[in-house]
């Protein structure tokens, strides 16, 4: 029989326990490692910190959004890994585009894109983004931060929502407020139209002919206004037509407001009855005149040459005639009145219109005749003034007319010697005359096409030679009789309105 030692019976034991202890090290490293941060010690719970800043402000935990498609930058602070989810959201419409997060011994900070599609609701709608803390192996550890993202819908109102009545006369711009407004608030861009050519719309301050595009982006809700312009309804019966106001962007149909003018009860009217809106550089302005049974004229009243028609008498029609009128500048500084008259068969109408003052005329006053005065010459000062800087003086001088007998009168030029003082200097005059002159200044403006003359106080004077109101060759010789006008320099002394053409 063979015998084996008891040593080594003995020494496999020790060897099993060593393999023993070296597995039971190996299994311990590897559980250590899945604690432990690769570079990093392990952190306390109680320890972690995370916050979400929202374009470097701290978040409030709501983020709201606008209806169009746009994409939204998120900072995290915070000192371990973290990752971010979307949640509660339908449709997928918001979803995380991207994410940059850092690990280091510092750090973990990093940043997010959140992006939205369109709304294309006209409600708002919310889910829930959500930043929180994960281990190595990416589970959650506890911290959170929970935003809410709310997107709002696509919003088009109109009011009145119930529909316009409009007289059968009509409305105009020239009506001011008593034409109708409609107003429309939207979040994004929108055009108005009309379904009837009869139905115009004046556009608000805010539009771009008939669009109005919001100027900050189609994110909040502006309310813009229009008024609605008709024109004379010449029959008997009412009429329908519908303001249109659609979107590009708007998946809904467009909004309709309804419109409804009146029949005409008369057999002879004429819109707009008034017309107190017409600016001194004057404009032309169209009367709709609505006689189906007799024939009719137009007229203008006394001193009211300074409104012109384009025509003075017309047949019957059944449909509305178009006239205008010609309101030409106003250059007086005070407002003035004129009455333009339609008449057809025994019944006139008077239109009255109003047409505001000139505030920029500059006024010229008459100082003094002085200096350099012969029997056939003579020099004017005068001055001026305006209350405005906007105009440019094109030309200044005088006109000068004999009083004596009135078959003589010259325009002598002049130029401006300070900044408010103009001088004249007349030439073969008559000797021994009474002269009247008037100094002008003519300037231009820059809401004015053509050149303006605005005359100042006229003054009279006497050349040397004959007693003056004598004809040259008869009487004797006098001194000359000077209408001294001195101080009446603007501000000073007697000045009379100034006398414009």
């Amino acid at each position: 029989m063979k015998k084996y030692l008891i040593y080594g019976r003995r020494r496999l034991p020790v060897v099993f326990a060593l393999l023993a202890v070296f597995t039971a090290l190996v299994v311990s490293v590897t559980a250590c490692s899945d604690n432990v941060e690769e570079g990093l010690e392990p952190i306390d719970d109680s320890k972690i910190t995370l916050s979400v800043r929202e374009f470097g402000s701290e978040s409030n935990l709501l983020l709201e959004m606008g209806w169009t498609e746009a994409d939204t930058v998120l900072n995290v602070i915070c000192n371990t890994r973290w990752t971010v989810d979307v949640e509660d959201c339908k449709g997928l419409w918001c979803q995380v585009v991207s994410k940059d997060t850092r690990y280091d011994k510092d750090n973990h900070n990093g940043s997010f894109v959140i992006g939205v599609e369109p709304n294309r609701t006209d409600s708002t709608r919310e889910c829930i983004v959500k930043v929180y803390t994960i281990d190595k192996r990416g589970n959650p550890t506890g911290r959170s931060v929970n935003i809410t993202l709310a997107q709002r819908g696509q919003h088009i109102t109109v009011i009145p929502a119930e529909g316009i009545e409009l007289p059968y006369s009509g409305t105009s711009q020239s009506a001011g407020d008593t034409a109708p407004t409609v107003t429309v608030t939207a979040n994004q861009p929108w055009e108005v139209s009309c379904s009837q050519e009869w139905l115009k719309v004046i556009p608000g301050s805010l539009m771009e002919g008939n669009t109005f595009t919001p100027p900050d982006g189609p994110e909040t809700d502006v309310p813009v206004s229009f008024r609605l312009s008709a024109e004379v309804n010449p029959g008997t019966s009412a009429r329908t037509a519908e303001v249109i106001i659609s979107s590009p962007y708007n998946v809904f149909s467009p909004l309709r407001l309804s419109v409804m003018q009146s029949g005409s009860p008369e057999i002879f009217f004429v819109t707009p009855d008034a017309v107190t809106v017409i600016p001194y550089f004057g404009r032309t302005v169209e009367f709709k005149v609505y006689s189906p049974k007799d024939n009719w004229t137009t007229t203008v009243s006394s001193g009211s040459d300074w409104i012109k028609l384009e025509s003075s008498s017309h047949n019957a029609s059944t449909e509305a005639i178009t006239i205008k009128a010609e309101v030409s500048v106003n250059s007086t500084s005070s407002p003035r009145e004129g009455t333009v008259i339609f008449t057809a068969g025994d019944r006139s109408i008077p239109v009255i219109i109003t047409q505001a003052g000139n505030s920029l005329i500059p006024v010229v006053s008459a100082a003094w005749i002085a200096g350099g005065l012969t029997s056939t010459g003579a020099q004017l000062h005068a001055y001026y003034r305006c209350p405005a800087s906007s105009f440019a003086v094109r030309a200044c001088g005088a006109v000068c007319q004999a009083v004596s007998y009135a078959n003589e009168e010259m325009t002598f030029s002049g130029e401006l010697i300070s900044d408010d003082e103009i001088t004249v200097s007349m030439t073969d005059l008559t000797p021994g005359t009474i002269y009247e002159a008037r100094p002008y200044i003519e300037y231009t403006d820059p809401d004015v096409a053509n050149s303006i003359r605005v005359y100042g106080t006229p003054v009279r004077f006497t050349t040397l030679g004959e007693r003056p109101g004598i004809k040259p060759g008869e009487g004797d010789n006098n001194p000359p009789e000077i209408d001294d006008q001195s101080g009446e320099k603007p501000g000073y002394g007697d000045n009379n309105p100034p006398i414009v053409e």
